[in-house]
């Protein structure tokens, strides 16, 4: 690790705090225990420069950003329930909805509510049991970043099944109450600041 250090230290410009090899090492080895969805990868927003070939960033809406940086505060901000703020809208989102309790109609119930707050319906019915207990929604994990918006909005518990396509599933269970609104914030739809956490983003596969 020390050889490594050196060598950066003698090919970048840095702080001074950052230029001592053994603040360095200190700094790494702080770090070994980060997993990668706990690290916050973001593009600052820009705009177009005009030129054709280059862009700008944008200080305004990139403010936030830096704010968060030089205030050694998360990023993004989470939401009013702690959650991590949610980046796919519902009209994204296709769902299958599945009755797993005794209760008649709940197919057709929820998927009214799912329908209301903007998700898109596909087969509507029952599971192959009435007894289930826990509320889930069934996903690929290739779309789990949508995943998150199905879950924040039917407070399910989360199944990820390989291969199983973009549509999501939705099991409902007896803990199943209603369907809440979510929010997508402006910055989490911008596409000039696409959010990812580590394990997202491609450079961390």
């Amino acid at each position: 690790m020390l050889s490594i250090l050196d060598a950066a230290t003698q090919s970048l410009t840095a702080d001074p705090q950052l230029a001592n090899i053994q603040n360095l090492q200190d700094l790494a080895l702080s770090m070994k225990d980060l997993k990668p969805n706990n690290i916050t990868f973001v593009t600052i927003p820009w705009y177009p420069s005009g030129d054709g070939a280059t862009i700008l960033a944008s200080k305004k809406k990139g403010a936030p950003i830096w704010d968060a940086i030089a205030n050694d505060t998360p990023w993004p901000p989470s939401g009013g329930t702690g959650e991590a703020l949610l980046k796919v809208q519902p009209e994204m989102i296709r769902v299958n909805v599945l009755n797993g309790t005794a209760t008649k109609g709940m197919a057709k119930k929820v998927a009214k509510q799912l329908s209301d707050q903007g998700f898109r319906i596909g087969d509507v019915g029952n599971a192959d049991t009435s007894t289930v207990t826990t509320t889930t929604a069934q996903y690929d994990p290739r779309w789990d970043v949508s995943a998150k918006t199905l879950i924040a909005a039917t407070d399910a518990a989360g199944e990820p099944i390989k291969k199983s396509g973009q549509t999501m599933t939705l099991i409902i269970g007896s803990d199943f109450t209603a369907v809440t609104p979510v929010e997508i914030t402006d910055l989490a739809e911008d596409r000039t600041a696409n959010i990812n956490t580590g394990d997202e983003n491609f450079c961390a596969q």
